[in-house]
């Protein structure tokens, strides 16, 4: 038995200068490593972790692992593979860019290049909250590209001139042709619904697509041309025809809402998630926690200003600056009241944008211990992604955690990040081990001194 055997397997393919590829590699034990478990404060001293197949099989010290290939993990620190609740995979440019005006195979390469990026920043599942995802999803899911799990929404559901309409001015009259659908529609980025009907067609074309949840605008947003911040969006008669058929399908509705007014209007109609939310009284909160909605704010995003974003002086300048007053105090309050807190980031854009997505990490500290955030990215958004009931895509093991019968998505992570949990915002520096469903995507442990 030879340490690092697999690396004779390992094909010409390079991510980022590192040699990767999937490799079938069945048993694999990493060992005399400190384990982070996904939920525990303290960590496993001294332990082995058994990989067969897909799944983490024992956990213990000195397991006996026969001919596994062995991975030495001292000095290093085993946790579970990260998970984002909130991207947009295939947003790779501004709404309008990437909707409008690029080529939808153009969109499709960028958007597998950054699924990769993502999975080497050590992401290995993610909630996709809007976007025509699906074969993205399948291409991953079947091996011909890297990247994360994807539970996919599917296209987002907005009324006309809500946060999901970013129709631009001279396709606007297509609204006026309901036979004729427009780019955002035809290419399942959005779907344009009004009234009871439409809203109860629109949810069932989207589980039509495989979606794991749906994704409803209920409020202004900064990046949509249309509705301002405070504007409630959807009446409750069509958010609570369109929560009925989540819950048909046994699963549930997501919303972008900024405002109490949107947040507890989508509450009556049942919805489970309350995605950014700068805006949301203490009130709402403790209904929040009291009927276990979730709430997923994106602290490092919503503390950029209009500068930084380059949308200064423009009307979603404008739009930010009141998010940047807010955002603070509502995830405060949140982790008072005991709300549930997901860890997400709505990354989109190009891959500079994108590579912001680590940098939540040091952003939560100022909220949260070093532990809660970790958990918040492993074992806590697996519970919000189980809300997705049957529809959940993965449900073969366990997600978040590290355990026997859980999925096998682990990272070996130079230094502790659950006394400094920032170190995960240097991915390329510190995360010096990727495995994926048993897969092994990214190994330099043998560089390292």
């Amino acid at each position: 038995m030879k340490i690092f055997a697999m690396l004779a397997l390992v094909s010409a393919a390079t991510v980022a200068g590192v040699a990767v590829a999937e490799q079938d590699v069945r048993r694999v034990v990493i060992q005399n490593t400190a384990v982070f478990d996904g939920e525990s404060k303290e960590l496993l001293r001294d332990h082995d972790v058994l990989v067969e197949g897909r799944l983490i099989t024992a956990v213990g010290r000195n397991l006996e692992a026969g001919d596994a290939t062995t991975i030495d993990g001292r000095s290093y620190t085993l946790i579970p593979g990260l998970t984002d609740a909130h991207v947009h995979l295939t947003l790779i440019d501004k709404p309008e860019i990437a909707i409008f005006k690029n080529d939808w195979v153009f969109n499709g390469a960028v958007a597998a290049k950054m699924a990769e990026q993502m999975l080497m920043r050590g992401f290995t599942t993610v909630r996709d909250l809007g976007g025509p995802v699906a074969g993205l999803k399948k291409a991953i899911d079947q091996g011909l590209v890297l990247g994360p799990r994807i539970l996919p929404s599917g296209p987002l559901i907005s009324q006309t001139s809500g946060h999901g309409d970013f129709e631009i001015t001279d396709q606007y009259l297509a609204h006026a042709f309901p036979d004729t659908p427009s780019k955002q529609e035809l290419f399942g980025w959005s779907f344009l619904a009004d009234g009871v009907p439409e809203v109860t067609k629109a949810a069932r074309l989207v589980l039509r697509t495989g979606a794991s949840q749906i994704k409803v605008m209920v409020g202004g947003g900064v990046s949509s041309p249309y509705d301002p911040l405070d504007a409630s969006q959807y009446s409750p008669e069509e958010l609570r025809a369109i929560a009925a058929e989540a819950a048909n399908w046994g699963t549930y509705v997501s919303v972008h809402a900024f405002t109490d007014a949107a947040a507890n209007r989508a509450m009556d109609a049942g919805a489970k998630s309350i995605e950014h939310g700068p805006f949301l009284s203490r009130g709402t909160l403790q209904r929040m926690a009291a009927e276990g909605v979730w709430l997923s704010p994106q602290i490092f995003l919503t503390a950029l200003t209009p500068e930084q974003l380059g949308i200064e002086g423009t009307p979603n300048g404008s739009k930010m600056e009141k998010v940047n007053e807010n955002s603070t105090r509502v995830v405060e309050l949140a982790r008072e009241l005991g709300v549930d807190i997901a860890w997400g980031t709505d990354t989109f854009g190009p891959a500079d944008l994108q590579q912001n997505q680590s940098r939540e990490f040091a952003a939560r500290r100022q909220f949260f211990s070093d532990v809660e955030i970790l958990r918040q990215a492993t074992s806590g958004n697996a519970r919000l992604f189980a809300l997705a009931g049957e529809r959940h895509p993965y449900r073969d093991g366990a997600l978040g955690v590290i355990r026997p019968g859980a999925y096998a998505d682990l990272l070996l992570v130079k230094g502790d990040p659950t006394q400094d949990v920032a170190v995960l915002g240097a991915p390329d520096a510190n995360i010096h081990f990727i495995m994926k469903d048993g897969v092994i995507v990214k190994n330099t442990l043998l560089a390292q001194p």
